[in-house]
């Protein structure tokens, strides 16, 4: 499980969207855009807020990417506070609270926590830091998660019901300090508003693997009650638990929960396989880890102008949603031929100095070229990906919300809420030339850069030019 370590390591590299005052946004009052965004009438509703086409996806999955407090770049720098945004969304009270947890072996955790005045959101950050991932993400060892989650006696099941020893670990060590600061949100609140209000969990990365432990302990009565459980949105996910235990899950809190990837994200498609299997010293464990929820998949053709969403329904654990990521990257690899020039060569090669220093870094066993569609895991691609496949189900005041300048946390070409492509010119993700053309005006060039799995930064570029690259241009090694 080696990649996991570049997975939870470049999302430091990480975090992009559309933003840009328009006609849209003066369209809509303050009171509409909160509306629109985290604060409808009535508060967020699950049956409508769970659709596979809901406009308020947009919203959750911009806040998966701004639970990270850091561009985590070569030089990580640090983003624009994200409070001001929220309120615009209908966030209520004194600001987000973020959470930090050491648990016993080391691991240290985020959850970023803030309430409109119906619902509280709990945002769990993906790893930020590479010294975490020994504690967390690498420590792939089966435990026994009955008597955690009220399921009866460790001893009893022993070979089914377990989870990841480093996800669990560190859960563990931030689930009371939530708890806590939910309790305190709780009295803020209105007293008939104090039985009605729901929570809503959403993580990115290694985020979602928490937002998974942390889901059905809510919901469970000893805790807050599945009544109080609004959804779970999952980002860029990965598998946490077994099939006994996602089975469970699925039974309490599945219906509420929604996956969303785009395309090949290593994540998904290279990590915790279903056919996986336990650590060979972890003995007395059977079994495979196993996804939760419903899944929905942003996939992307070389000729088109927008992906198609993928549905995976409750229950199914399927890889590869998107077809043969071989015949997506002959196909576009093709339509970009015409692009090559010859400074793509001496483009790639100004890499080699960089990246021979972070792989130093790595465990030399692998390095960065070893996953593939590391992209797809990009907070960019998926949220813009979403929003081509939204479409017209995305109305203009939801646009609205999502362009205000407050909103803007970032400047890099990975983050979900960046600065307009179509005004910067930089910084359009595409998996197709047509995308290129139809989602940005042609504002950052026709050609996609999309058609190698471990070195496009899937970003649109002009004809003639080197491609920016994964490292040199979503990544933001050279800018």
């Amino acid at each position: 499980m080696l990649a996991v370590r570049f997975i939870s390591l470049l999302v430091l590299l990480l975090l992009s969207g559309p933003q840009n005052p328009t006609a849209a946004a003066a369209a809509c009052s303050a009171a509409d855009i909160a509306a629109a965004a985290l604060a409808p009438a009535g508060g967020l509703n699950p049956a409508a807020a769970l659709r596979s086409h809901s406009p308020t996806t947009l919203f959750f999955a911009a806040l998966s990417d701004m639970a990270y407090v850091n561009d985590h770049g070569f030089v990580p720098s640090p983003r624009a506070p994200i409070w001001p945004c929220l309120q615009s969304w209908g966030a209520e009270g004194s600001g987000a609270v973020i959470l930090n947890s050491k648990d016993a072996a080391g691991g240290v955790s985020h959850a970023t926590l803030f309430r409109t005045s119906r619902v509280f959101l709990l945002l769990f950050r993906g790893l930020d830091d590479p010294a975490n991932m020994e504690p967390i993400s690498d420590d792939l060892t089966p435990s026994p998660a009955a008597a955690y989650y009220s399921l009866g006696s460790d001893d009893d099941q022993p070979s089914s019901v377990w989870v990841l020893r480093g996800f669990l670990r560190a859960h563990q060590a931030i689930e009371p300090l939530y708890q806590a600061e939910i309790d305190r949100l709780v009295a803020e609140l209105p007293a008939a508003t104090q039985s009605t209000y729901r929570i809503w969990i959403v993580g990115h990365s290694d985020g979602s693997a928490l937002a998974q432990l942390a889901a059905p302990r809510i919901a469970q009565p000893a805790k807050y009650g599945r009544a109080r459980l609004g959804g779970v949105f999952l980002f860029g996910p990965q598998r946490v638990g077994s099939t006994a235990f996602a089975s469970w899950y699925n039974k309490l809190v599945g219906p509420r929960t929604i996956r969303f990837q785009y395309g090949w994200d290593p994540a998904w498609e290279m990590l915790y396989l279903p056919g996986s299997t336990p650590p060979a010293n972890s003995t007395g464990f059977n079994g495979t880890l196993a996804a939760v929820g419903r899944g929905y998949t942003a996939c992307p053709h070389p000729a088109a102008k927008r992906e198609r969403l993928v549905a995976t329904p409750l229950g199914v654990d399927k890889l590869n949603a998107c077809g043969d990521p071989d015949a997506f990257l002959q196909a576009t690899a093709a339509a970009a031929a015409a692009a090559k020039t010859a400074r793509q060569g001496a483009a790639v090669a100004a890499f080699g100095g960089p990246l021979r220093r972070l792989r130093g870094q790595q465990q030399p066993k692998q390095d960065l070229s070893s996953l593939k569609f590391l992209a797809h895991h990009m907070p960019a691609v998926f949220f813009d990906g979403l929003q081509r496949v939204l479409g017209a189900a995305v109305d203009n005041c939801t646009r609205a919300a999502l362009q205000l300048p407050q909103c803007v946390v970032s400047t890099k070409c990975s983050a979900a809420l960046r600065a307009d492509p179509k005004v910067s010119g930089k910084c359009a993700t595409c998996a197709s030339n047509p995308e290129c053309k139809f989602a940005w005006d042609g504002a950052a060039g026709d050609v996609c850069d999309a058609k190698s799995a471990t070195d496009s930064g899937f970003l649109c570029y002009k004809k003639g030019e080197a491609p920016p690259g994964l490292y040199g241009g979503l990544l933001g090694l050279l800018g």
